[in-house]
């Protein structure tokens, strides 16, 4: 049974705290109307602030949900991934298995089906914020 679908408690847990890491860091990277981002703003901020417990509050804001330990490499992996990314004319293209594929052959890497699902979980809420990016842009 797949970890999407209420599987092990311990490969959902990680799971969820990797997407809400993921998710919070890419919403820091869409730009506002003016075209700063909303890490340029919090980073603006936290170098501004006169206080200890402001300068906290921003950096918190920064780093947001913690990513866990144990899925940091899945993080680090699906950045290394996204670089990768094509690009076609309407935009960025999803990271498909075959992408997926060529890259473990290239890095010697093979992953277990849970780690794939994650990978494309992470792919999944990279394509949402820039949608939401998009949008906002338009």
């Amino acid at each position: 049974m797949g970890i999407h679908r209420g599987g092990r408690g311990f490969y959902r847990r990680l799971r969820e705290g990797l997407i809400a890491h993921a998710e919070h860091q890419f919403s820091l990277d869409i730009p506002d109307e003016k075209g700063n981002t909303g890490r340029q703003s919090l980073q603006m901020l936290l170098d501004r602030a006169k206080d200890e417990a402001t300068a906290a509050r921003y950096a918190d804001d920064l780093s947001g949900p913690e990513c866990p330990d144990e899925a940091r490499y899945l993080f680090l992996w699906f950045l290394e991934l996204h670089r990768a990314r094509a690009h076609g004319g309407m935009g960025p293209g999803a990271i498909g298995y075959p992408d997926i594929h060529a890259w473990c052959g290239l890095r010697g890497i093979t992953l277990a089906p849970w780690e794939v699902e994650i990978l494309t979980a992470l792919d999944h809420a990279w394509l949402v914020a820039q949608s939401k990016a998009v949008k906002r842009g338009s």
